[in-house]
């Protein structure tokens, strides 16, 4: 795996979203795939899957806007439907190679990913959802409260503290601000110079990672879903929490096929090994003929 990755800007009406690409070397056939990470971290959590599939298309890993190197959104009222149209104009920017795409989207990014396949139907051929959940609930809506640490920023930097103590705790509990025996999940953490590198990402997004995050959160994910026209695979590592609701979710999406993982650890948590054989899965997939899929 000796796949370089490079960094970018594309161009929206409203900002410059960051983005990590990897090309093949030689030929290429296949469509590039464009990538959209979950929260609260960025692109950089998908460099190993990039790598990968980077050895046989174009990747394309953009920073969800309010997360990573992106610009924040326009406002705290944007919708996953604005978010869509954002990168809708930041692949127009790159150029006529992007005009039509596969996708991949993970957590808060497969709901951008989704949408982009609802509002944008003639430009993506392919979609994967991975970690998708049902609808909101109340459990949900209370989950949403607590993630704007926005309202911690202050002189004393009291909120890189705290969106680190909440980062760590999120490892052994969940939701990581119910720490008791009932909400103990007991995961290891990464070593320290993966902590720390994602703990870098996550502090650059405190002042707006809550608006994207909350969006995902409450996701209305049976209205939406039943809508997408394009052949979808839906898939999840069976360690990771929305697991329960992988058939639920590819009932939702029109001809949807569900695959679990190949390996049973998150992806954050996956060997190198475990992320070549989730890299081979979804190529092969994108790879079969629409009609087989």
């Amino acid at each position: 795996m000796q796949t370089t990755i490079k960094r970018g800007f594309a161009d929206t009406p409203v900002g410059q979203v960051h983005y990590r690409y990897a090309r093949p070397a030689g030929a290429r056939k296949a469509l590039p795939l464009v990538m959209f990470h979950g929260s609260p971290s960025s692109s950089h959590s998908l460099a190993r899957q990039i790598q990968y599939l980077a050895q046989s298309r174009t990747v394309i890993a953009f920073d969800t806007m309010g997360q990573g190197d992106s610009c924040p959104p326009p406002s705290s009222d944007v919708t996953f439907v604005d978010y869509a149209r954002f990168y809708a104009e930041a692949l127009t920017s790159m150029g006529s190679e992007f005009e039509c795409v596969d996708l991949f989207g993970t957590h808060t990014g497969g709901r951008i990913a989704a949408e982009l396949a609802l509002g944008f139907p003639q430009r993506v051929r392919k979609l994967i959802l991975d970690g998708m959940r049902r609808g909101p609930s109340a459990f949900w809506e209370e989950y949403a409260a607590s993630l704007d640490f926005s309202q911690f920023i202050d002189e004393d930097g009291t909120q890189f503290y705290k969106a680190w103590s909440r980062l760590k705790d999120s490892f052994y509990f969940f939701p990581a601000y119910r720490r008791d025996p009932a909400h103990f999940r007991g995961n290891p953490l990464p070593n320290a110079q993966e902590l720390h590198a994602y703990a870098l990402e996550v502090f650059k997004g405190i002042e707006w990672s809550h608006v994207p995050y909350r969006l995902a959160v409450l996701y209305p994910s049976e209205e939406r879903l039943p809508k997408i026209s394009c052949p979808t695979l839906v898939t999840c590592a069976p360690t990771d929490g929305p697991f329960a609701d992988l058939e639920y979710v590819a009932q939702l999406v029109p001809g949807a096929i569900a695959k679990p993982h190949p390996h049973r650890a998150k992806m954050d948590a996956a060997s190198d090994t475990e992320i070549a054989g989730l890299a081979k899965m979804l190529a092969d997939w994108l790879d079969r003929p629409s009609v087989d899929s």
